[in-house]
């Protein structure tokens, strides 16, 4: 397993969950929903990267948590294609 991989995935998803759950209260806010569009573009990019660079990590790579933080951040990628 890569513990490196999986901490980097686990804080991403904690970040911008967090980010949404502000959201919520700040639903009026579009600077706050363009912070929260940009998380997502970062998260897209480096999900790119690291995909690009060693494949779909599976779970014999980032655990069973490590890989659910990377379908939500995939879920949550304003890239339609991604």
């Amino acid at each position: 397993m890569n513990e490196g991989l999986r901490d980097e995935l686990l804080r991403r998803m904690e970040e911008e969950q967090r980010l949404r759950s502000e959201w919520v209260e700040k639903s009026d806010d579009p600077q706050f929903a363009e912070h929260v569009t940009e998380i997502d573009s970062q998260n897209t990019a480096r999900l790119e990267e690291i995909i690009e660079g060693q494949g779909f990590p599976g779970v014999s790579v980032a655990d069973v948590d490590g890989l659910q933080a990377l379908f939500l951040l995939i879920q949550h990628s304003p890239n339609l294609e991604f």
